[in-house]
């Protein structure tokens, strides 16, 4: 986690406590954003900067370059996947190895107006990266990118999904590509990845006009404003519902077999368990405040955390305990300012 000081802050699950601090060397007002993969921390930083971290030790592997030059600029956050992290910069997709001069491959301006979140996603052979109605696939052997913008508009077509069609959600599995289809119209369609043709489509039941679609093995959930649906890969079998009985869900993510889900105005978090469908736990977020606050939900293979935001700059951190299914706060909100996180291995003792 990164705080106001431009420092990273480790806080080990079993205490609570933070047990490291890394110095990112930046001054001045840096929004830091943070990913880990390969078994390193990168931070990505607003002014450029791209800092890697050795959670092991706790240590900077390197001073923070300024990448890309003199293209700077990032359009949507890094992910990382086949064992590299990837930028998708304003004219160009950056790749940054572990080890080694990062690369670049040229991409066209999208003219399309239709805009919304970046999104990203891999399978077992592709990186994606998506936009409104813009979608890029990478060949993760040697960085180059294919726009697959018309192929996914006539897949689209073909599936009458209407117009205008812009992505709201993305996920992938090994073998196939989950696109929720938002702005006015609740569709899902899965996608044949190498050939970007529809291997199934559907849509959410409550007509809700945002949807996050989810992957975990070979479950595909789609969460909407107050349904769970997990649909299988190919035309056969009936959706499965569960009712979430809320307005507004904010924020999830699957871990340990489970879609954690944010109810925000009622400050729980629901685990649903994803082979069966079942909720199995309702959790109170102790002590979260009211007028609202946000969450930001991140997840390793066995831990998951609630980043509480009160206001523009106050930020609080929570552990969930998945044997018990408490939520335990650990810093109060105020403590931080603007946190962004990550689960990674624990620095090692001395």
């Amino acid at each position: 986690m990164v705080d106001e000081s431009n420092t990273i802050l480790a806080w080990d699950e079993r205490t609570g406590q933070v047990t490291a601090r890394v110095e990112l060397g930046r001054q001045g007002d840096v929004r830091w954003h943070l990913q880990a993969g390969g078994g390193f921390v990168w931070a990505f930083g607003s002014d450029g900067s791209v800092a890697l971290v050795d959670p092991a030790t706790a240590k900077l592997l390197a001073p923070p370059m300024i990448e890309p030059r003199p293209h700077r600029g990032v359009v949507g956050m890094p992910f990382h996947a086949h064992g590299t992290m990837w930028i998708w910069g304003p004219d160009r997709v950056w790749r940054v190895p572990g080890s080694g001069e990062p690369s670049a491959a040229p991409i066209a301006r999208d003219n399309d107006p239709v805009g919304g979140p970046v999104l990203a996603a891999a399978t077992d052979r592709w990186v994606f990266f998506g936009c409104g109605r813009q979608l890029l696939r990478v060949d993760p052997q040697t960085g180059s990118v294919t726009d697959e913008s018309r192929q996914l508009r006539a897949a689209l077509e073909s599936t009458r999904v209407p117009p205008p069609g812009g992505l709201d959600s993305m996920a992938a599995g090994p073998d196939n590509l989950v696109v929720a289809m938002g702005y006015n119209e609740p569709d899902i369609v899965i996608l044949d990845p190498d050939a970007i043709e529809p291997k199934r489509t559907t849509r959410v039941p409550d007509g809700s006009f945002i949807v996050t679609v989810y992957q975990s093995g070979p479950h595909i959930w789609a969460l909407s404003e107050n349904t769970a649906m997990r649909i299988g890969a190919d035309a056969a079998g009936e959706p499965r519902l569960v009712r979430l009985n809320w307005i507004e869900a904010n924020s999830a993510v699957t871990a340990l077999e489970s879609l954690w889900v944010v109810h925000r105005d009622a400050q729980t978090l629901v685990r649903l368990h994803l082979p069966t469908g079942r909720i199995l736990a309702r959790l109170t977020i102790p002590e979260a405040f009211w007028d609202r606050p946000n969450f930001r939900i991140v997840a390793g293979r066995h831990t998951v955390w609630l980043i509480c935001r009160i206001d523009l700059v106050g930020d609080g951190v929570y552990r969930v305990n998945p044997a018990t299914n408490q939520v335990l706060r650990l810093a109060q909100p105020g403590d931080l300012d603007d946190a962004h996180a990550v689960v990674a291995a624990a620095p090692r003792s001395e």
